[in-house]
């Protein structure tokens, strides 16, 4: 069968996982942004103190190439100070001398040349009579016309070893020669110096790679040997180079400048290493917290998907039978009408009549029963394109797909009626079944089907216990006129004070006097639409409407003031009556209702007289009793009507709280048409007198049945032989004129 399920129980499935999906692509989004963010903040930090790291060590190294500065200028300034202690010491000079001077000045070598260019003396006493060889700096100042002056450091050519040279030249040509050994040099300038300031930054575990490059330099290859490749930092504007052995290093430069002028670059570089390894534990870490938490979601979705899962089924499915229900029904037709379907569809519904009365005498879980064991019997008719559905508690459909002839649809119909009698027969219920065809119906949804099915239904009730019947659209106008019934009785339930429903007063007669001791309060319906309606046939509306309750309440309230207008004109002895419906009387709420209604009337109680018919016992006999109990201690009067045709024993109308009893027309016809001593009316009357009961007879029509009725002991009686019910105003002119009718007057 296609399209199993409604449209909303189909998507249910994709739906949740849509879901799912949707939740799983905003977590992964989620995840990398989160990801690229936190290596964003480590990096920024990074960045933050590398630029912290190279201000401070650009610093040191300012500081230190100044303290370099200044260290050559104070040894110049030794040596030259040196210099000039040779020159006061000239006229005695001795290799003594000479040795003395080197202490005393901190220098590690004084020799003095002659004007040739040999050795005379020396600090240390050797190298005497040695001469500096052609191109020698040695030669070269001993050549120029310089008093004073200091050589980088060189290699001596007498003993190999490096020293700072300073010369001075005395007036007669002769000249010192000053040295200062190299490793003290070394020793004092090594703490300054910048390969060794870049050592020491090296040792910072921060730092991956050091170099300081000149003003006029590229920077190239650094310490670590990069790779002249640049690669874009993802997520970041930096920009990182790769080492050969794959690593990422970020690099950093900071300008170093001398006395305000630029003489060069510090460059540090970062190595990513570890710093990626920091992003990649707090990433994962958060991961694995989203990865809980989307989890966590996937559950609660797959929580309310089985939630929403088994509150489907409920929705969808009886909870009794667990067969498909209204819902489903309703949507699987909404289904096909949005669609238009062209192949020909009908719903064939079945309805049990009278169900409640079996569960009411049997019990609930036996009604239950039964009509499980029916639902399982029916699903057996669903061959093809056909589905059984579980209306309500006593109504079933089968929504049948495209079938080929209408007598298809008779067939299914007298399948389902003849189960339901094999079943039923032995049951106080019936079955009924209605038949409607959806092709050509103009039908805009499944309720307009279901209505048309149960009129349907209705009409084939009419039929006998069991029947079926096919819609047909003369079928409506009959509804139409129920709808209208309807309404205007429920418009003259909402105003009290309209004209649609009212009143008309059935004279009651004493049978000795022919005077009126009585009316019958009787309702009419004048119709906007019909004019005059049987009562049978709005009260009938009523019933099946569920509006007979507070219709009898209006009819007493009305009845209510009539009998308060007969107290305010002194016509003493003339009750109202009115009947009551079983319905109403079986309410929880009757007694009081009634009480409050007649006291709000303004009428003496004692001016009503309920009627009610002995079919109201049977539900609850103690019950119904005792409330009748009640209303008597108040003053209302109580008649039981028809009497004669009920269920009662003689035994129980005993024991009955009611001061009159009506004898049915049914048995006053007979007075006409039957043997004087076949007829039971004495009886009736004979055995009422002694239980202490008044006797009223209705229908009477004819003369005869009236001194029948006489000469049997009958009280009052009532009837189109003496009037036909009255308005308001003409009961009161015929109470004002004496309150005495006639036979003769009244047929007149």
């Amino acid at each position: 069968m296609r399209r199993n399920r409604p449209e909303n129980m189909r998507l249910s499935v994709r739906t949740h996982v849509a879901t799912l999906v949707v939740i799983a692509i905003v977590f992964l989004g989620a995840g990398k942004l989160i990801r690229l963010q936190i290596q964003d903040f480590y990096y920024r930090q990074m960045e933050a103190e590398s630029q912290r790291l190279a201000t401070s060590y650009a610093h040191n190294l300012e500081l230190a190439m100044e303290s370099t500065g200044i260290i050559n200028r104070l040894l110049e300034e030794k040596i030259h100070a040196a210099g000039l202690a040779v020159l006061a010491h000239q006229g005695v000079m001795s290799n003594q001398v000479l040795a003395a001077l080197a202490r005393s000045t901190g220098v590690d070598l004084i020799t003095f040349f002659s004007k040739a260019g040999v050795v005379t003396h020396s600090s240390t006493g050797e190298f005497i009579g040695w001469s500096p060889p052609e191109g020698n700096p040695t030669r070269r100042f001993m050549e120029s016309p310089e008093r004073s002056r200091v050589d980088p450091i060189r290699k001596s050519l007498r003993d190999g070893n490096y020293y700072k040279f300073g010369y001075v030249q005395l007036e007669d040509g002769r000249f010192a020669q000053i040295g200062v050994r190299a490793e003290r040099i070394h020793l004092l300038l090594g703490r300054f110096e910048v390969q060794e300031l870049l050592g020491h930054i090296r040792t910072d575990h921060h730092v991956a790679e050091a170099r300081f490059v000149p003003q006029d330099q590229v920077l190239r290859a650094g310490t670590s040997d990069p790779q002249d490749v640049q690669v874009a930092l993802a997520g970041h504007d930096m920009q990182v180079f790769l080492t050969p052995e794959g690593h990422k290093l970020f690099r950093f430069e900071v300008p170093v400048e001398l006395k305000g002028e630029p003489i060069g670059r510090l460059v540090l570089g970062h190595d990513l290493a570890r710093t990626d390894e920091l992003v990649h534990y707090v990433s994962n870490v958060w991961i694995v917290a989203l990865a809980l938490i989307y989890l966590m979601i996937a559950v609660m979705v797959y929580s309310g998907y089985q939630r929403n899962r088994i509150l489907s089924h409920y929705a969808y499915f009886d909870m009794v039978s667990g067969m498909r229900n209204r819902r489903y029904f309703a949507e699987c037709v909404a289904d096909d009408l949005a669609r238009r379907e062209k192949a020909p569809r009908a719903v064939v519904v079945a309805n049990l009549a009278n169900f409640k009365m079996l569960n009411s005498s049997y019990g609930c879980q036996y009604g239950e029963r039964l009509v499980q064991l029916l639902l399982a019997h029916l699903s057996n008719l669903c061959v093809g394109n056909c589905q059984l559905f579980h209306l309500s508690v006593d109504r079933f459909a089968f929504y049948v797909r495209d079938y080929p002839s209408r007598e298809e649809l008779v067939g299914l119909g007298e399948r389902v009626l003849g189960l339901l009698k094999d079943e039923l027969s032995a049951q106080p219920v019936g079955g009924n079944v209605g038949i409607v065809e959806i092709q050509g119906g103009g039908y805009r949804n499944p309720d307009e089907i279901l209505r048309n099915a149960f009129i349907a239904i209705d009409q084939a009730s009419r039929q006998g216990r069991f029947g079926y019947c096919f819609f047909d659209r003369s079928m409506e106008d009959a509804v139409s006129r129920e709808d209208q019934i309807e309404r205007e009785l429920r418009h003259a339930l909402a105003d009290p004070e309209q004209s649609q429903v009212f009143l008309v007063f059935q004279p009651k007669i004493d049978l000795r006097d022919d005077r009126i001791v009585g009316f019958e309060a009787l309702a009419r319906l004048n119709s906007e639409v019909f004019g005059p309606v049987s009562p049978m046939e709005f009260v009938e509306v009523a019933e099946k409407k569920l509006l007979i309750v507070p219709l009898s309440n209006l009819i007493l309230q009305m009845a209510g003031r009539f009998a308060r207008t007969l107290e305010d004109r002194g016509l003493d002895g003339v009750k109202v009556a009115v009947n009551i419906s079983g319905l109403q009387l079986l309410r929880e709420d009757f007694t009081d209702t009634v009480l409050r209604l007649v006291g709000e009337s303004g009428a003496p109680a004692s001016r009503i007289e309920l009627e009610i018919t002995e079919s109201v016992f049977l539900n609850d006999y103690d019950l119904v009793n005792s409330r009748l109990r009640r209303l008597r201690e108040n003053g209302i009067d109580i008649m039981l009507d028809d009497f004669g045709v009920g269920y009662s024993s003689l035994s129980r109308v005993r024991d009955l709280c009611i001061d009159a009893v009506k004898i049915d027309k049914s048995f006053v016809d007979r007075i006409l048409c039957e043997e004087k001593e076949r007829i039971v009316i004495p009886d009736i009357i004979s055995m009422s007198h002694r239980l202490g009961y008044k006797v009223v007879a209705e229908g009477v029509e004819t003369a005869e049945q009236k001194d029948y009725l006489l000469q049997a002991g009958c009280d009052v009686m009532q009837g189109y032989l003496y009037s036909k019910p009255l308005s308001e105003e003409e009961a009161l002119k015929r109470l004002q004129a004496g309150g005495i009718l006639h036979a003769q007057a009244a047929s007149s």
